[in-house]
């Protein structure tokens, strides 16, 4: 998994921004792999963290990639945001896990057993209004 340098800022308060990272995924695999769902953490310059949760709702066919957009709170400094109001873009880390499941007989059987395979990523990005944002 990639993680796209540049995100979508969707709104802005005082103590906060949301907004859209992209992210890239790819199938090495033979088979298809169903995206069930992601979990991950943000990380703003003074580290504070958000946790975040988004379903995957895709198959992925083999040796194919596809681009998801996982909403994200970026919270503001300690202290608030320089000037006192969110900046035009924030800069993050982001690290996180995807769970899936594969198509073939075995993991059929060892998702029966409960056990979801999970690939990790992280990476960092700037939220960018969405104007800026359209230039990738």
């Amino acid at each position: 998994m990639q993680v796209l340098e540049r995100g979508v800022l969707l709104q802005s308060t005082a103590s906060a921004v949301s907004g859209q990272v992209r992210v890239v995924v790819t199938n090495p695999g033979e088979l298809e792999v169903e995206l069930l769902e992601y979990h991950y953490y943000v990380t703003n310059s003074d580290g504070s963290n958000w946790t975040g949760r988004h379903a995957g709702e895709l198959v992925l066919s083999p040796g194919l990639d596809r681009k998801a957009s996982l909403p994200v709170v970026v919270l503001a400094p300690a202290g608030g945001w320089p000037n006192g109001a969110a900046p035009g873009s924030v800069s993050c880390r982001i690290s996180g896990s995807l769970i899936y499941i594969g198509n073939g007989t075995f993991d059929e059987s060892l998702a029966e057993l409960g056990y979801r395979p999970a690939t990790s990523f992280s990476g960092t990005f700037n939220l960018v209004p969405a104007q800026a944002a359209q230039t990738d």
